[in-house]
């Protein structure tokens, strides 16, 4: 399993509300909602702590959830729905057809709702190709990069490989001209192989890849964040990786997002993932969490299960007043202060991930993680040289 998002993806722009305490909340931009905490596979990596969990959640409660954010009109009017946390395709095809006719029932005439879902693909067929086109939902595809990388990590719960099954996949959405993006999980051993992983995507051709070193989060404690030297490693990967990609083979995640927030100007970006209520989380139950999914089935002494609300007892209001949900705030936000006194980065950030400063620091009030060196830091230094040299060269 692979984590949802990068937090530079959805930068908050929009107005949003404060709370008794002071702390701005919202708008709400992204619910993630997971089908099933069960996965099919074992991944060496995966953060999940409840993935031999089959439960399913039911229709109702996906649309109920939906229905809570349009009922505290905290919605943004651009709203991603996104079905993640667990492999979303052991639900049955059936519960997203039901679902998606109660959610177009209550969706506001003003509101843009766009499905997204993360998937590994073992299971995609035909079939699945065919809800994807009649419910308009964006697919993005987990693989790692050749078989030698990805079988050493994603196999099935009897230690098979996947990368075959994953491949026959991408060619079948392919040939329905179904679109897909790409999250790869680079490993240590991946650092060494920047040009057979550009080759690789740059035959397989997704509209976008995500680059996620793999990290300590939720309940996975990583191996290549160990490494004295993982940084530089990054680094030099990242350059090579990013010099190959200049024909523009491959479109990568992260510089895409950083040159958009680079170029947008002097506008503070606000970090979706740090933003209380800017993003919420519902499971297979109707429980809600917020700020990060990789939260989601862990327990923290400070934080309980970091659940503060159930769609079908309480509206969103309610659930914001919870001892959890203000704590939780109160804590990520005093991170995300500390963030922007320290860090000549917060403007092209806006204060990091929680779930990495609670994976790597313990807390969330800290502040630099070694994820955020790599997928902010190093990524805004060589756009910025980027973007330099093209002003220089349309300059002369």
């Amino acid at each position: 399993m692979t984590r949802v998002m990068h937090p530079m993806q959805h930068a908050i722009r929009q107005p949003a509300w404060t709370n008794e305490m002071g702390v701005s909340l919202g708008p709400i931009k992204q619910i993630v909602l997971q089908p099933t905490p069960f996965c099919n596979l074992a991944c060496r990596y995966c953060y999940l702590p409840d993935k031999d969990n089959r439960g399913h959640m039911k229709p109702e409660i996906a649309a109920l959830s939906l229905y809570r954010v349009f009922e505290s009109k905290r919605s943004d009017h651009d709203l991603e729905l996104r079905w993640h946390a667990g492999e979303p395709l052991v639900v049955p095809a059936d519960f997203y057809r039901k679902a998606n006719r109660l959610i177009r029932e209550i969706t506001p005439s003003n509101v843009s709702l766009r499905q997204t879902l993360q998937t590994n693909a073992v299971l995609l067929d035909d079939a699945w190709c065919d809800v994807f086109e009649e419910l308009g939902i964006e697919v993005g595809v987990s693989i790692d990069g050749p078989a030698f990388l990805h079988d050493a990590y994603r196999h099935t719960r009897n230690g098979r490989p996947t990368h075959a099954a994953v491949m026959a996949a991408c060619e079948r959405l392919h040939a329905r001209g179904i679109p897909f993006t790409v999250i790869a999980v680079l490993t240590e051993a991946s650092l060494d192989h920047a040009q057979a992983i550009h080759r690789f995507f740059a035959d397989l051709g997704p509209t976008e890849v995500g680059l996620n070193l793999e990290e300590s989060d939720g309940a996975h404690t990583s191996v290549v964040l160990g490494g004295t030297d993982v940084i530089q490693r990054y680094a030099d990967f990242l350059a090579e990786f990013r010099s190959l990609c200049c024909d523009g083979s491959v479109k990568i995640r992260e510089f895409e997002s950083m040159r958009d927030a680079i170029l947008s100007g002097g506008e503070e970006r606000r970090s979706i993932t740090a933003t209380p209520a800017g993003l919420l989380c519902v499971d297979w139950r109707g429980r809600v969490s917020g700020f990060s999914p990789e939260l989601q089935g862990l327990r923290h002494p400070l934080y309980d299960d970091f659940i503060f609300g159930h769609v079908e007892t309480q509206t969103l209001d309610e659930m914001f007043e919870s001892h959890t949900f203000r704590n939780l705030t109160r804590d990520i936000s005093a991170g995300v202060t500390a963030c922007r006194q320290s860090c000549s980065y917060f403007g092209l950030c806006g204060g990091g991930s929680p779930s990495n400063k609670l994976g790597e620091h313990g807390s969330f009030i800290g502040t630099s993680t070694v994820h955020c060196t790599a997928h902010i830091k190093l990524v805004a230094d060589m756009a910025l040289i980027e973007i330099e040299k093209e002003l220089c060269a349309t300059s002369t």
